[in-house]
């Protein structure tokens, strides 16, 4: 059994994108394809420390802290999907990634989405887990949406707290979450610039058909169920079917938003087994 070693051997580093500084943490193999994850809104690139360990013998992982989040620069303005897309390209040019492999989530997913549409040359494949792909705007402040004003307040209490602390908190909001889950989801929320909530309130997923359509490599969604938190409707899931080229659409009982950390083992072989097709180097 693993313990997280992936990410405790992890080097980390950082690149200048427009206007901001990305901070990202690297594991795995060297020479091995290279996969990219992009975390959701409010977490970081530590959350993927469970999948960067499961994976450690077969991907060289990048992970970055998207700007507003993690230990990347704050952000007074920017942080709309089509900046965080070419921060992502930017890092992908910088470290000489290209093609990558891209799995993001939520957030990650829209942004992982619009980098495949519009730096083709730069992704080899992607998987999109629970993309923020909605009938009409997602809602993300607390005038929207009656449970904005409490996830604030968790948040904002976040940075008060000790380690320890926070760690509770984590494993209170998500019992069913495996342990190794709560550290990371707890010191990214206390790291997190509150100000992005509001800055991605016009476009998490805006236009997201336009997007799909712009894709040619092959695409992997990664859905659960809308009665559980997933963003992903059936009709949508039907409709994104359709329309990929290459690929398809998975949906994991028993899971939420939350895909890969509410269901790891299903979700993670079926992202796996899509990748390792994808990833061939050569391909």
């Amino acid at each position: 059994m693993r313990h997280l070693g992936a990410m405790m051997k992890a080097t980390t580093g950082s690149v200048p994108v427009d206007g901001a500084l990305l901070r990202y943490r690297r594991a795995g193999r060297p020479g091995a394809p290279v996969l990219v994850l992009l975390h959701g809104v409010t977490d970081g690139g530590a959350v993927w420390a469970r999948v960067a360990d499961e994976l450690v013998d077969r991907f060289d992982m990048v992970m970055p802290d998207a700007r507003g989040h993690g230990e990347s620069s704050r952000t007074p303005d920017g942080i709309a999907i089509p900046v965080l897309a070419r921060d992502a390209a930017s890092l992908i040019e910088q470290l000489d990634l290209s093609p990558a492999l891209v799995w993001g989530h939520s957030m990650g997913a829209a942004t992982a989405a619009m980098l495949a549409a519009t730096r083709p040359e730069l992704v080899r494949a992607v998987v999109l887990e629970d993309p923020p792909f909605v009938e009409g705007e997602l809602a993300l402040s607390e005038d929207d949406d009656p449970r904005g004003s409490e996830f604030r307040e968790l948040i904002e209490s976040m940075a008060a707290l000790t380690a320890d602390e926070r760690r509770s908190v984590a494993a209170e909001a998500n019992p069913d979450w495996h342990p190794a889950e709560h550290g990371p989801w707890a010191e990214t929320k206390a790291q997190f610039d509150l100000t992005a909530l509001s800055l991605l309130a016009d476009g998490l997923g805006i236009d997201w058909r336009d997007t799909v359509a712009g894709m040619t490599c092959p695409a992997l969604v990664i859905t659960g169920d809308t009665e559980l938190g997933a963003l992903v409707t059936p009709e949508v899931a039907g409709e994104i079917d359709q329309m990929l080229g290459s690929g398809g659409v998975v949906t994991i009982a028993d899971a939420g938003h939350n895909v890969h950390r509410d269901r790891f083992a299903e979700t993670l072989a079926a992202a796996s087994e899509f990748l390792d097709r994808h990833g061939a180097l050569g391909d």
